[in-house]
């Protein structure tokens, strides 16, 4: 099994657009995975900076979501069909903000290649 992490290890890029056009390049794994994944690891300020964003996003939506379900919950003429179709889509709201995994677990940073390509 080889090791991708070596900087000496090196990757046969071919691309082609068409039929006439072919091109070869050897580049190193670094620099491949560094040009179509983005940083492996993010700067402290960034780090600190979406970890702020993402508490903010948790804790507003939980606190919005559990407090609409209290309000449809002790309110009896609020138990409407879709009051309850209203609490059920704040109950998985809730559920994927926290089991959710966010893409601040990832390795690389998810540049503008990877998007326009998934786009």
């Amino acid at each position: 099994m080889s090791d991708f992490t070596s900087a000496s290890q090196s990757v046969s890029l071919t691309t082609s657009y068409g039929n006439d056009n072919c091109t070869t390049a050897n580049i190193d794994v670094d620099e491949y995975l560094t040009t179509y994944l983005g940083r492996r690891h993010r700067s402290t300020l960034e780090a600190v900076s979406l970890s702020v964003v993402y508490c903010l996003v948790l804790m507003t939506g939980v606190v919005g979501n559990v407090t609409t379900c209290i309000v449809i919950a002790r309110n009896s003429y609020m138990h409407t069909a879709t009051n309850y179709y209203l609490f059920s889509l704040a109950i998985s709201d809730t559920l994927s903000l926290v089991l959710g995994k966010s893409s601040y677990n990832t390795p690389y940073a998810v540049g503008t290649t990877v998007l326009l390509r998934l786009l």
